[in-house]
C-alpha cells in the first residue's frame, strides 16, 4: 500500500486506542483492555510496517504480544501483567 493511500490522521486514533487499553489494564479491567488493544491492533493492520517514520509493524506486534497475557479462559494474573514492559512507539531510523 502506498504511503499516501492512508491519511496521517488515520494513524493517531490507533495510538489513542492503545493508550485507552493500557488505562483499562492499569485498572485491571480485562474487558476494556481486550477491546481497546484489539481495536488498536486491528486498526494498525491496514498500515504498512513502516508508515510516515513510525514502525507500525513493531507496535502492532508488541500490542498483540501484550494481548496474549490478557486473553484466555483463566483469570488474569494482574501482578504478572503489570510487570510486562509496555509497548512504545518507535521511529523508523533513516538508513
Amino acid at each position: 500500500m502506498a504511503q499516501n493511500a492512508l491519511p496521517a490522521a488515520a494513524l493517531l486514533p490507533r495510538h489513542h486506542q492503545a493508550a485507552a487499553g493500557f488505562y483499562h489494564a492499569s485498572r485491571h479491567n480485562r474487558h476494556g483492555t481486550q477491546v481497546k488493544l484489539s481495536d488498536s491492533v486491528c486498526g494498525l493492520a491496514v498500515f504498512p510496517s513502516e508508515y510516515l517514520g513510525v514502525d507500525t509493524g513493531r507496535l502492532r506486534d508488541e500490542l498483540a504480544a501484550w494481548l496474549r497475557h490478557i486473553y484466555g479462559p483463566e483469570p488474569v494474573d494482574w501482578t504478572s501483567v503489570d510487570a510486562q514492559p509496555k509497548p512504545r512507539i518507535h521511529r523508523v531510523m533513516d538508513q
